[in-house]
């Protein structure tokens, strides 16, 4: 239900929900069902308020959805936008809303519990005109993350896999779906990752994916993921031969552990190449000290 001064709307659940991003960015929309009131000069409108907030940011530290559970934001004076949060309450135009409290209260199925309250701008009636309080206390549905991709080289055998490698750089895959996957173009791709309503266990590295295991802490599992793109890169550029695509998993975490070594140019890539020439499933490594140093001292 949405209280705006004297009136009040049901809420259409449908339209109504809260969306994330896969670094963290959140934002909510509130739709309303069509409903008639009386304004206080006697006459009736049909109205059907949309409250919106966009630009919201979190961070979700290698979590899930449910884990916004307990969050409180207060908004002093109108949400500016651009750089900023962005809010705006619409009955019969785009109106500012002001001074605004957002909790979010539980979890319940694939929903967030949520309270917001604030005051708004209306331009209804006398009652209903400028700095009008409003209330929202119910549920929305969280839809899940969405976000374009692209999965080149060694990457293009198994886009799927890619996608939980970029969503688990902030995400937990306990919390969501199998992802659903949608072609685009040549290499670009489309995912989302809907909310489940319960946490599922997740397995360790699935080896033909070369996930890394979730239960490593979040700078583990990012170099872990910068180790995998930059040996996925070799492969591509024939600088690294192996006997499978299953042997490149097993070589990521030694792979970290070389490279945080130290080092920069030739003499780093040489220590490298020695370590994975002495690797099961290394067949040869077709690179100069000098052409590997360049790539390590950029990306690493």
């Amino acid at each position: 239900m949405l209280q705006i001064g004297e009136w009040a709307f049901s809420v259409d659940t449908a339209q109504s929900y809260v969306a994330l991003t896969p670094t963290g960015g959140w934002s909510l929309r509130i739709q309303c069902e069509r409903k008639k009131v009386k304004t206080s000069d006697g006459l009736t409108e049909t109205l059907a308020p949309k409250f919106a907030i966009d630009g919201l940011q979190w961070e979700p530290d290698g979590g899930c959805w449910r884990d916004l559970t307990g969050l409180e934001l207060f908004q002093t004076g109108a949400w500016q936008g651009e750089d900023e949060p962005e809010a705006s309450m619409f009955v019969c135009e785009p109106c500012d809303v002001y001074e605004t409290n957002i909790a979010v209260v539980g979890h319940e199925g694939t929903s967030l519990q949520m309270k917001i309250d604030g005051s708004c701008d209306v331009f209804v009636d006398d009652v209903h005109d400028a700095d009008v309080a409003f209330i929202f206390d119910g549920a929305l549905p969280v839809r899940g993350v969405q976000f374009r991709f692209q999965a080149i080289g060694a990457n293009s055998r198994d886009p799927e896999g890619h996608a939980k490698e970029l969503f688990a750089r902030n995400f937990s895959l306990g919390g969501f779906e199998e992802p659903e996957l949608k072609k685009l173009g040549a290499g670009t791709f489309s995912v989302l990752f809907r909310p489940c309503s319960e946490v599922r266990s997740m397995d360790d590295a699935d080896p033909q994916t070369g996930s890394v295991d979730m239960n490593c802490p979040p700078e583990i599992r990012i170099l872990r993921n910068s180790a995998n793109e930059l040996l996925s890169g070799m492969l591509q550029h024939g600088w690294l031969e192996l006997e499978g695509d299953k042997a490149l998993p097993s070589l990521v975490p030694g792979f970290v552990d070389v490279l945080e070594m130290g080092g920069r140019g030739s003499r780093r890539a040489s220590r490298v190449v020695d370590w994975l020439i002495d690797q099961d499933g290394v067949v040869e490594v077709h690179v100069t000290d000098d052409d590997l140093g360049a790539v390590l001292d950029k990306y690493w």
